[in-house]
């Protein structure tokens, strides 16, 4: 985060169960960004995959367990991170990011983007309404030590948004035409009838 000045963005943030080894960072991380002067985030939306929903019964854009604050305060952000999480772990591998996202920018009308950070080896449910989310994302992906989950690449991508590790900030996704490829994280990444695809 601190290599990129985002003005006037929505967090949303992936708190189901894959995301606990990461869990603390991403808190401090809210803390720190809180004590800044002025805080240029517009809201935060937090999500569990379903709220303990039985996986048979989660349906693509109504999985629900998702939490919202505007708050600049601190215990207000934290509070609503951890009924998020004590809510809801998850269950299959599979996450509501999408929904999560679509949610965020109709609660934060003002919001020129959003930051949406997640773990890469959780994959999306809801891919097939990504047309729906209209602001640009920012992926910030967690545990993307070695290849990266293109269904991410994919979200950045369609919405004109970036990928961010620990290490690269992938900001030229937009320049990527059919049958050329990218490098992140010393993967090569091929874009294949309008998706990535890893190249050995």
């Amino acid at each position: 985060m601190n290599r990129n000045k985002w003005q006037d963005v929505a967090i949303v943030n992936d708190f189901t169960g894959s995301m606990s080894p990461y869990i603390a960072e991403v808190l401090v991380w809210h803390a720190l960004n809180l004590q800044k002067p002025v805080s240029k985030i517009q809201g935060y939306t937090f999500f569990n995959d379903g709220n303990l929903t039985p996986d048979y019964n989660k349906v693509i854009g109504h999985t629900g367990g998702i939490y919202h604050t505007a708050s600049q305060n601190l215990d207000s952000v934290l509070n609503t991170a951890v009924k998020t999480i004590e809510n809801g772990g998850g269950g299959d591998i599979q996450e509501n990011d999408v929904e999560a996202l679509i949610e965020a920018q109709n609660k934060y009308p003002k919001a020129k983007g959003l930051v949406l950070v997640a773990d890469n080896w959780a994959d999306m449910r809801d891919t097939s309404i990504i047309n729906q989310v209209k602001l640009p994302v920012k992926v910030i992906l967690c545990g993307a030590n070695a290849t990266i989950n293109t269904e991410f690449i994919d979200l950045a991508y369609k919405t004109k948004g970036s990928i961010h590790t620990i290490e690269e900030d992938i900001i030229d996704l937009m320049k990527i035409t059919e049958g050329k490829d990218i490098i992140i994280n010393k993967r090569k990444y091929r874009l294949v009838h309008g998706s990535f695809v890893m190249v050995d």
